[in-house]
Parts: C-alpha cells; structure tokens; sequence
C-alpha cells in the first residue's frame, strides 16, 4: 500500500488529471481482491502527459501492452491522433 500512495502522492503534487482504476481502486472500495495493481485513467493532454511523466520519470516507465518494452515519451505530432479519433 506505500508503493500506492507514494505514486499518488506524486501524481497529485504535479497537479496530474486522474482517477485511480484496477485491483487498488476496487480494494479501497471494499472489494478483496488478489491483484495489487496501480492503475490510472488520466486526461490524454499535453499538458496532463507532461505532468505524469514529470511525476514518474525517474521511476523509468514503460508501455507494457507491447511486444517490447516501450519508454514513456512524449512524441511531436502526438496530438494528430486526438485530432483524428472518432467519437465513441
């Protein structure tokens, strides 16, 4: 449970858009059970990545849905894909 709230201590004192989801969110809530994941849903902004990735940074993130591990960068054009989404 330290490891949680040193993350979201962090996220909050960089002013990060989030809500906390997974296996600890349902834990909080009174639900037991086995995963002790962290998980956030966050704004998908420029300004709400810089914040994260300045929160985490010196944690070494990485993307883990793909086949290698991917560093946590904030790449130019990224914002073409929020342009380019279609409603859900």
């Amino acid at each position: 449970m330290a490891d949680l709230e040193r993350l979201l201590e962090r996220l909050v004192q960089h002013e990060v858009e989030f809500v906390l989801i997974g296996g600890y969110a349902a834990m909080i809530h009174g639900v037991s059970l086995l995963t002790r994941d962290i998980a956030v849903c966050a704004q998908f902004s420029r300004a709400n990545l810089e914040r994260i990735h300045a929160a985490v940074a010196d944690l070494h993130p990485y993307h883990f849905l793909t086949p290698q591990p991917l560093p946590f960068e904030i790449r130019e054009g990224f914002e073409r894909v929020l342009k380019n989404r279609k409603p859900s």
